[in-house]
Parts: structure tokens; sequence; C-alpha cells
């Protein structure tokens, strides 16, 4: 079981968020080594007594001792695993805090081009719930919608990039 305790014998903690093994665990896994390695999305994961874990995961525990329902990256780095970076929220607090997808059209989270009235149309998503926030001529004007919403229903993880 991974305890607190096994965590500090077998990591160490350093300032930049990254985790340094204090004791080699099998070849690939030498001590004084950083460890993770990153998934697809970005996250870094190590494994210890045979589990994946994420690096964030692991560092909140190393240094609270509790196991976090969900953590969310601050900055938005996946790896940045930083404790300072580190904050406890809800999924949908997390997904507040997502960046804006890489596909996006118009390169603004929360905004699309609707040709079938020659807009931009702007909305968020608030408990699940969409809240349209009407059509806009420009661009500007629907990511300034956007914004304006997002502090005011999502607040400290509102993320405007």
């Amino acid at each position: 079981m991974l305890t607190q305790d096994l965590l500090r014998a077998l990591f160490e903690y350093q300032p930049d968020g990254r985790l340094l093994r204090k004791v080699t665990t099998n070849p690939r896994a030498p001590a004084h080594a950083y460890s993770g390695s990153p998934n697809k999305a970005g996250y870094l994961r190590t494994r210890v007594l045979g589990k994946l874990y994420y690096n964030h995961h692991l560092v909140w525990f190393l240094h609270h001792g509790t196991w976090p329902p969900a953590l969310d990256h601050i900055n938005g780095n996946r790896a940045d695993n930083r404790l300072d970076n580190l904050r406890i929220c809800s999924q949908q607090q997390n997904m507040h805090n997502a960046r804006t997808r890489s596909d996006s059209k118009t390169g603004v989270k929360g905004v699309n081009w609707r040709p079938t009235k020659n807009k931009f149309r702007a909305r968020i998503v608030v408990d699940r719930k969409e809240i349209s926030l009407g059509h806009y001529d420009t661009l500007e004007e629907a990511q300034q919608a956007v914004a304006q919403a997002r502090t005011k229903y999502h607040g400290e993880f509102a993320r405007h990039d």
C-alpha cells in the first residue's frame, strides 16, 4: 500500500516540482534520476509498487498526506508539478481552467463562427449547462463577452487564453 512514509523513502521533492529518486527500484529507475514520463496528454506518471500514478498526485500526497479527488495545474502546464501550482478542485473547475482546444477554428475558447447568421457565437458552460452569450459581429466582441462571463461564473478557475 502506498503511504506517505514510503513516498518519502523513495522520492525527494525538488523546488521545481520534480521528484528525484532516492533509491534504485529497477534498472530503468535508478537513484538520483528524476521520475516520471509523460503520457499522451502531457501529464507525468511514475510507477510505484507496480502501479502508475500521476506525479502531481504523488507530490500532493507527499506534502499533505491526503489523496486529492482532483487537482488543477493553475498555470495549465501539465508537467509543472510545483506544489504552489497545484490546487484541489472539482472536475468542473478543472475543465473551466482548460486551455483552448488545438482544433478551435477561432482560437478562442467558447467562440465559434456561425455561417448561417454570419456572426460569432459566444457561450460558456456552467454546472454542465450551456449558457448562450449571444451572437457578435466581431471575434473581439465575442471574446470579450466570454471573458466577462467566465470571470463571473468560473471565478479563480477562469482561463482566458
